[in-house]
């Protein structure tokens, strides 16, 4: 007790707390992956015209990614609790940016699953978890607020 009155009487400010900072990097991150990711609806019509595709066969990728991004999930959970969560997002965002990347160069369908419906979700499935994971890590009292901040760049970056 003594203890925090000399602290409080010698007028020095509070220190800016670092979690607010990982709120807002893991926010930023949450709307670049998704913004990207949920976008594919914009896409769809042009790679139709382009490759000549049908609607099916180019939405097949998407739900393939989407169900493989649900599994890989539960193996980035694992792998951030082993390695931490700055490896695991590092490594998925060189995922990401490389489907991206190699999504410029698709001549075929099997291309196209390989790299979106495969590697990307790959990527993908390296955001959520730890990100909100980490959050929740820092803070004690404004817990659910803080990850709802986080989990709102998801919206964010769709919109």
């Amino acid at each position: 007790m003594v203890n925090k009155k000399i602290r409080l009487s010698t007028g020095a400010q509070p220190r800016f707390f670092y979690g607010y900072i990982v709120v807002g990097v893991s926010f930023i991150i949450l709307a670049m992956m998704c913004g990207t990711y949920f976008s594919f609806g914009v896409f769809l019509n042009p790679l139709l015209a382009e490759f000549g595709w049908t609607r099916a066969l180019t939405s097949g990728a998407f739900s393939l990614s989407f169900i493989l991004l649900g599994l890989f999930g539960i193996a980035s959970g694992k792998l951030n609790d082993r390695f931490g969560p700055r490896k695991v997002i590092t490594v998925c965002g060189v995922l990401i940016g490389a489907g991206y990347i190699l999504m410029s160069q698709v001549g075929s369908a099997w291309q196209f699953y390989l790299f979106y419906g495969t590697l990307i979700s790959m990527g993908m499935s390296g955001g959520f978890v730890p990100l909100t994971s980490t959050v929740a890590r820092w803070f004690a009292r404004r817990k659910g607020m803080m990850t709802g901040i986080t989990v709102s760049g998801l919206g964010m970056g769709t919109l």
